[in-house]
């Protein structure tokens, strides 16, 4: 077994040791310290008509700072943007709502598009339409890759659209109006991940597809840094810009020692404790989210029905708080198993 020599002390050993990994990854940090937009909510909305995938995409964005993200015009051209959107391989189509001026607020190529409107402290609401053509037969493959941390994505189809994908899951049926669909989420999206699956009426709408297709899809777009677990792991970390090899010496060094000292003192029951009581003022906290939006729908089929508010504003106030209410109640089941 490796020992400290005796004129570098073992606690000296693993302070030297974090301070090295912590100067290998400070350019890592700085190269992110500006990076101040989240994806709190994204959802794609599925259909299909006239032998094209109809997507929309709502996308609700975080701006973490204090000050509004603006086009900077001190940057190259192809870099003068706010957010941006690669579009997935065989879009036809690509359209906006009318609140946005297609001369000034957004720039793009047949692949990917650029928003240029000011992103305000707080959240902003993006959204966009777009149509794609089948790759393989009556099916449709969509892959785009994730950009912005993400903390949800949701995807729901209509129509008797199915989806499957190696990292889908299915939650089950769900409402948009009156109107029945399908609702899946796509498992903790990371930066740099693809989303890759295939849409289609005759895909089962459980996501249940053949392992044949699974493996096609993992040979033909998955990354190839070692395995699909492996850049999923390195690109959630803040050492994503390090060489990785040289991080894993470093890293292991001081897991090693970190490991000794951890058992010796700290017992497992403590930590057991402290999770207990993280989830159970997580679920509190979501229950009573739960609570709150269910007053909202009721408020707004209320004002409905007394004719306070227009049947456009009601329908999107109850698609809004319905679908945060679907996100809810999934950060809910996933905590209870």
């Amino acid at each position: 077994m490796f020992k400290a020599k005796k004129n570098m002390p073992l606690w000296q050993f693993v302070i030297t040791s974090s301070i090295l990994l912590v100067l290998i990854a400070l350019p890592a940090w700085e190269a992110d310290a500006n990076q101040n937009l989240e994806i709190e909510l994204h959802h794609m909305i599925i259909s299909e008509a006239n032998g094209l995938l109809e997507v929309r995409e709502i996308i609700t964005v975080l701006n973490k700072d204090d000050q509004p993200v603006v086009v900077d015009k001190t940057l190259p051209e192809k870099e003068q943007y706010t957010f941006k959107v690669i579009l997935p391989y065989g879009t036809a189509t690509l359209n906006f709502p009318e609140k946005f001026d297609m001369g000034n607020d957004i720039i793009g190529t047949d692949t990917e598009f650029f928003f240029t409107i000011p992103l305000e402290p707080g959240i902003t609401e993006l959204d966009f339409f777009y149509t794609v053509r089948p790759q393989n037969g009556a099916q449709f493959l969509l892959n785009k890759e994730i950009l912005y941390p993400t903390k949800s994505l949701f995807i729901i189809t209509r129509g008797g659209v199915g989806l499957s994908g190696s990292q889908m899951v299915y939650v089950g049926p769900t409402h948009i109006g009156n109107e029945g669909a399908q609702q899946y989420y796509w498992e903790k999206p990371t930066v740099g991940e693809d989303i890759i699956f295939i849409a289609g009426k005759n895909v089962a709408v459980d996501g249940k597809i053949s392992s044949d297709t699974n493996s096609s899809l993992d040979r033909g777009y998955r990354a190839s840094f070692h395995s699909a677990g492996h850049v999923r792991f390195w690109y959630t970390s803040p050492f994503s810009k390090i060489e990785p090899h040289l991080f894993l010496v470093v890293f292991l060094s001081i897991l090693t020692f970190g490991t000794y000292f951890f058992i010796r003192g700290r017992s497992k029951e403590d930590q057991d404790t402290k999770v207990h009581c993280n989830d159970e003022t997580k679920f509190q906290d979501l229950l009573d989210r739960q609570m709150e939006l269910l007053a909202k729908l009721a408020e707004v089929e209320k004002k409905h029905r007394s004719g306070e508010i227009s049947q456009e504003k009601y329908n999107k106030q109850y698609v809004m708080y319905k679908e945060k209410l679907i996100n809810v109640k999934l950060q809910l089941k996933l905590l209870s198993e």
